[in-house]
């Protein structure tokens, strides 16, 4: 009966080692296109900062909502760069407005027209291309790949794209019988949403990251900066992440949002008058946790 045993647990893991290589080794990314008259076009504008509009994300796979919560983190990420980019519901009315004028669905709208609308110089097209989750028991993967465009306003000219393929992995062969139920319980936690918003939230990082920025406008900045530290869909670990911090003496706040059909809760810090300041608080956050968080620029309010 032992001999039995061991035979099916050393084929198990023959098979697992398969399957897992297979699966980590196919991760990929594109060339990325950069056209740089292109850009310099547009970030070597005298003294005006460059307007771009983050376009509503397209959905190309059967799990519905995910393009929201894609671009939102997206555009959390690129606020860090040096252009003016549009609120994101300001985009959205006037998509929904050009589109019910033209019946035409976004991706059959001329650019140049967009761009009039928005006063945009630059728009930015995204597309989750797929998402998929395997769960094998002891070892589970998620799996993401998405597409970014910078797009030229009013030549209509791809000046940027990339395209990249992530994945994110738990569990394992064990290697004793005893270690098989710890595998199985990382691997089942590792199919949590939370889990695909961490992926989500290291691929745009590395996608804006690999951008082109625009020289900073020297000008009195209209901007206030918060720092995202994480976000939860459990309230309790958000507010479990907001008591350590606390805890380090800083001051954070707990913002809740309602994206892609599900509350998010959000630990913030902030805001901050300026981008050294905000930076200087994220360096100590990654000092005292685990966390890598993202600096959000958000417009003043006027005051009269």
């Amino acid at each position: 009966m032992k001999a039995e045993l061991f035979t099916l647990y050393s084929f198990s893991r023959a098979l697992f080692t398969l399957i897992i290589s297979c699966l980590v080794l196919s991760c990929s990314s594109s060339p990325i296109y950069y056209d740089v008259k292109g850009v310099n076009k547009f970030i070597e504008k005298s003294g005006a900062p460059v307007r771009v509009a983050i376009l509503p994300f397209e959905n190309l796979t059967n799990e519905p909502g995910w393009e929201e919560i894609l671009r939102v983190s997206f555009y959390n990420h690129f606020s860090s760069k040096n252009y003016l980019d549009i609120e994101l519901g300001v985009v959205d009315r006037a998509v929904k407005a050009i589109k019910e004028s033209s019946k035409k669905e976004l991706k059959d709208i001329p650019p140049s027209e967009l761009a009039e609308l928005l006063n945009a110089d630059i728009l930015i097209y995204g597309k989750l291309i797929s998402y998929n989750r395997y769960f094998l028991g002891l070892y589970s993967q998620i799996s993401i790949t998405v597409q970014i465009e910078m797009v030229g306003g009013h030549s209509g000219d791809i000046i940027w794209s990339r395209t990249i393929t992530r994945r994110s992995h738990e569990g394992g062969i064990p290697f004793s019988l005893f270690g098989i139920i710890p595998s199985a319980i990382r691997s089942g936690y590792h199919m949590k949403k939370e889990r695909t918003v961490e992926l989500i939230e290291k691929i745009n990082r590395e996608l804006v990251a690999s951008m082109p920025d625009a020289p900073p406008v020297e000008q009195n900045t209209p901007h206030w900066f918060k720092i995202q530290v994480a976000s939860f869909m459990d309230e309790s670990l958000a507010k479990k992440t907001r008591d350590k911090l606390k805890s380090s003496g800083l001051a954070p706040s707990i913002e809740s949002a309602f994206v892609g059909g599900m509350i998010w809760h959000r630990v913030i810090l902030g805001p901050f008058k300026d981008m050294t300041e905000a930076n200087r608080i994220k360096t100590k956050v990654e000092q005292i946790s685990s966390y890598q968080p993202i600096i959000i620029k958000t417009l003043k309010k006027q005051t009269r």
